[in-house]
């Protein structure tokens, strides 16, 4: 799929709050696992969001500095429909 973007400062504002939102799950995940630093993540969204996957990954290095996922590599797998969810969290 190729999509065109004309984006500007403040439009990926949506992906920010995707992002805050997917490090809140990891924190939670990894705390319940007893995790002290995650290592790699994998999301899971839904074509119909319209998510930028570029602008999620920007966003999320942001957003991690300060947390057990400073470390973590964000992978990005897309399907149909409105989902979004985090499908795996490794860590130690």
């Amino acid at each position: 799929m190729v999509r065109e973007s004309t984006t500007k400062p403040g439009d990926n504002v949506h992906e920010v709050g995707l992002a805050a939102e997917i490090l809140a799950i990891v924190q939670h995940a990894a705390q319940k696992a007893g995790m002290t630093t995650v290592t790699r993540i994998k999301v899971v969204v839904g074509e119909q969001l319209m998510v930028i996957p570029e602008a999620l990954q920007f966003a999320f290095s942001f957003i991690k500095e300060n947390s057990c996922a400073r470390k973590a590599a964000l992978e990005i797998g897309s399907t149909s429909g409105r989902e979004l969810y985090v499908d795996y969290v490794e860590g130690e």
